[in-house]
């Protein structure tokens, strides 16, 4: 499976429609995952977003192109602004204004309901399952989530203590280096602690699971998780997150770690590292690669060779409009400018030659270019924000190096 993210965030930008997108069924993908609810509104609900959405799921029926909707599950910025009592509680005792609280069965009921109607709206094939964890061990702090922590042996008193003398939301990870060295030796009360948070996200997960499989015969569902969970050291992502690919493979067809460089400011050899971890311990994985600049061609087509040849279900590039696609076709090769903005100079590498061109590759528009080349850097300028324009490098991925990821040898 080779699948690509499609979301909104930069479609106030676009200076024209984005209606072929049949080079993405030559690049070989297979699954658009699109966006359909963000972290503040069902993306339906705006009317131009929803003829967006209708236009892509139209193509994708027409070029045989697998569809899924992806819904943020734990922040729900709008419907907190009216639902406020569905808020998450905070360890200070506040209640969030943007983070759901995972054991309000309202918001959940709100969320499948949701979920349906955009999978029968947009005749989908799949849904996929996004943000599903708690944000930061500072959250989760319902009396009814304390209730569940004492259950399973946890003192709530203690450990509040515990975590008030050391915790800093400015630096959530390093301030809590001290808990996370004592839950990787075994400690039983941070053992408890860690067992009742993933049993919340759990029950939630397996709640959603059960009502759509039952209600949508022939969905396939997915989660997109934090790679923390494949990494050497689990106890972030479990501390943290309450996030362990392990509790989450019943209830679901695919898991995709988010193996995102810049995000994580890592390399390619990391991204490996949870390819491989992936392959050996997560049945359907398929790797999320963040495809969009600071990322280059060059870190693409290296991050892919880490990759390459694994035992994975597939990989999935994010994301559309902020990436350049490259195919090749016959003796030349075709590029794709999903960017909003104009490529205007390109750096050919074949070996060690290395050729510069001037170019205009519009936005949503397609270019031939003579001759296979090992690798294609493209430079351009494109609106990267409603204030802001980005000049420079851009992402390119093509498609020999794609394909790298499922050969045999």
């Amino acid at each position: 499976m080779l699948g690509i993210w499609f979301n909104h965030g930069d479609d106030y930008a676009r200076r024209r429609p984005h209606d072929q997108l049949e080079i993405l069924k030559r690049f070989g993908v297979t699954d658009f995952y699109i966006l359909m609810k963000g972290t503040r509104i069902n993306v339906w609900d705006v009317p131009e977003l929803r003829e967006r959405l209708d236009l892509i799921c139209r193509q994708a029926r027409n070029l045989q192109i697998r569809t899924h909707g992806v819904f943020i599950c734990s922040e729900a910025v709008d419907r907190l602004r009216e639902h406020p009592e569905e808020g998450d509680i905070l360890r200070s005792g506040a209640r969030s204004d943007t983070r759901i609280s995972h054991v309000n069965r309202a918001y959940q009921q709100w969320l499948l309901e949701a979920m349906r109607d955009a999978y029968r709206t947009f005749s989908l094939d799949g849904i996929q399952l996004d943000f599903l964890r708690y944000g930061t061990i500072g959250y989760g702090w319902s009396p009814e989530e304390e209730a569940v922590y004492a259950s399973f042996g946890v003192d709530v008193t203690v450990l509040r203590q515990e975590i008030a003398s050391l915790y800093n939301p400015e630096k959530p990870y390093e301030s809590l280096m001290p808990l996370f060295s004592r839950l990787e030796a075994g400690d039983p009360m941070l053992n408890a602690f860690v067992l009742a948070r993933r049993s919340v996200i759990r029950g939630w997960l397996k709640t959603v699971s059960e009502n759509l499989r039952q209600e949508l015969p022939g969905v396939e569902l997915s989660v997109a998780m934090m790679p923390e969970g494949l990494e050497k050291g689990r106890e972030v992502g479990e501390l943290h997150y309450a996030q362990n690919y392990q509790d989450f493979l019943p209830f679901a067809d695919h898991l995709f770690p988010m193996a995102y460089t810049a995000v994580f400011g890592k390399g390619p050899d990391w991204v490996g590292a949870i390819g491989r971890r992936a392959a050996a311990e997560v049945p359907g994985a398929v790797i999320g690669l963040e495809c969009t600049e600071p990322n280059t061609a060059l870190q693409i087509r290296d991050t892919l060779k880490a990759i390459s040849g694994l035992k994975l279900d597939g990989i999935c590039l994010f994301r559309y409009g902020r990436l350049i696609l490259a195919v090749r076709d016959e003796e030349d090769t075709i590029l794709y400018n999903s960017y909003a903005g104009t490529v205007n100079r390109l750096i050919l590498v074949r070996g060690t030659l290395e050729e510069e061109r001037t170019c205009r590759l519009e936005e949503a528009a397609v270019m031939r270019v003579t001759g296979h080349w090992d690798l294609i850097r493209a430079f351009g300028r494109f609106q990267s924000s409603r204030e802001k324009h980005y000049e420079g490098e851009l992402c390119v991925v093509g498609d020999w190096q794609t394909r790298s990821c499922f050969s045999e040898d």
